[in-house]
């Protein structure tokens, strides 16, 4: 079986956990510790990120990597388009909306929300049982530290991510306004990847008033806007089709 390590609030932990589900591979899943988890990404190899998929001899530390070889393993559901021109732009779309939407979401919502405690801890504690939760808030202060140094959060940083995600927003909603799929009539990994990457903005079944509770107030704001667009209605869509 495999395992898988993530960070149960990472929206790549997530893209990745889809296609698991997706392709019905069993697995396991081991929750880590931000920074703590290099002392378990570093022995397989040189990257420290997360996802990392784990199945005997086999390292997988990259979502992208981890569908290919969900594609090879489970040829009967393709999340790559079989089509050549189709799966080019499937891959392209991916690996656009990991750069301009994944990291840039990321860093605009940790830079509001890091130094905001109540507010991070409640999403990086996520799934955490109850002595690693009272481990992590003795360590939070440095955990901080290293998650703004390794993002590179800074106040250009931030505000040069909201521009480009808003510009990869106004994008997606320009498409998926007309049709239902990124690429092609199918879903694919394409649509899998955006919609993974901004999970972490789903209502998920919250009242306004619980929502507001947990986002900080500047992401709260632009919560609300976000949920105008085109693209909002195609994430609950995706989601309940095909998660």
């Amino acid at each position: 079986m495999s395992t898988l390590y993530q960070f149960p609030f990472s929206h790549f932990c997530e893209k990745a956990r889809w296609a698991l589900d997706y392709k019905q591979h069993p697995y396991a899943v081991r929750n880590l510790l931000p920074l703590f988890h290099l002392t378990t990404t570093l022995r397989p190899g040189r990257k420290t990120s997360l996802p990392l998929l784990i199945e005997g001899d086999l390292r997988l530390q990259d979502s992208g990597e981890i569908i290919d070889y969900l594609d090879r393993r489970h040829p009967h559901k393709p999340l790559t388009p079989i089509p050549a021109e189709e799966a080019r732009l499937a891959r392209e779309w991916e690996r656009v909306l990991d750069k301009d939407l994944g990291v840039t979401l990321r860093r605009w919502f940790y830079f509001h929300t890091l130094p905001d405690t109540p507010h991070a801890r409640y999403f990086l504690e996520q799934d955490l049982p109850a002595s690693r939760r009272h481990l992590f808030r003795l360590c939070f202060p440095l955990v901080r530290r290293a998650m703004q140094h390794r993002m590179r959060i800074t106040p250009d940083t931030a505000a040069s991510a909201l521009d480009t995600l808003e510009r990869t927003l106004d994008r997606l909603d320009t498409i998926v306004g007309g049709q239902p799929f990124l690429v092609g009539n199918h879903f694919s990994r394409a649509d899998l990847t955006g919609a993974a990457l901004l999970s972490p903005l789903r209502a998920r079944g919250r009242t306004q008033e619980e929502l507001q509770a947990i986002f900080s107030p500047p992401v709260w704001q632009w919560w609300k806007s976000f949920h105008q667009r085109p693209t909002s209605t195609w994430l609950e869509q995706m989601y309940r089709d095909y998660r």
